[in-house]
């Protein structure tokens, strides 16, 4: 398929599509090496760096994992438990 053609179909799509569909598509694009323009409304409402409660939580979830008032999973566990739940 031509690029010509891959840009007609996603226009096509985007026509029609709901808007959680356009925000992934928006969020996967923006998360790749692509140069996105930074006046983006889906970026902006959500960059939780930007939420000062979700900044917290994930402050207060590193000490307390720090502390061992919490026990994490290797990324091998968290692999394996999600390979598993896949079955």
């Amino acid at each position: 398929m031509t690029v010509a053609a891959i840009r007609q179909q996603l226009h096509q799509f985007i026509e029609v599509a709901s808007n959680k569909d356009i925000e992934a598509v928006y969020q996967y694009i923006a998360a790749s090496d692509m140069d996105m323009p930074q006046t983006n409304t889906v970026n902006s409402k959500n960059d939780k760096w930007e939420d000062s409660a979700f900044f917290a939580e994930m402050e207060r979830r590193a000490s307390a994992f720090e502390n061992g008032a919490e026990t994490g999973y290797s990324w091998e566990e968290v692999k394996t438990k999600a390979r598993k739940l896949n079955k």
